[in-house]
């Protein structure tokens, strides 16, 4: 499949996950699996404050996500 064909899916769960938080799961596995890697993540910083402002994970284990913490 097209790389643009495998990313459609992905765009179409974030549309989802922007107005229904409890939807970034099934964004983040979507864009994982689009890209056939074992987890994901998405990050927004403020860089007027040089602040993360918002982080999602998935397929991480314990440690990893607790450098994200």
């Amino acid at each position: 499949m097209p790389g643009e064909a495998r990313i459609l899916p992905a765009i179409r769960c974030l549309y989802g996950a922007a107005t229904d938080a409890a939807k970034w799961a099934g964004f983040l596995e979507e864009l994982a699996r689009c890209f056939e890697a074992n987890g994901s993540n998405i990050i927004r910083v403020n860089p007027e404050e040089q602040a993360l402002t918002f982080c999602a994970l998935d397929g991480y284990d314990a440690a990893l996500r607790r450098l994200f913490a």
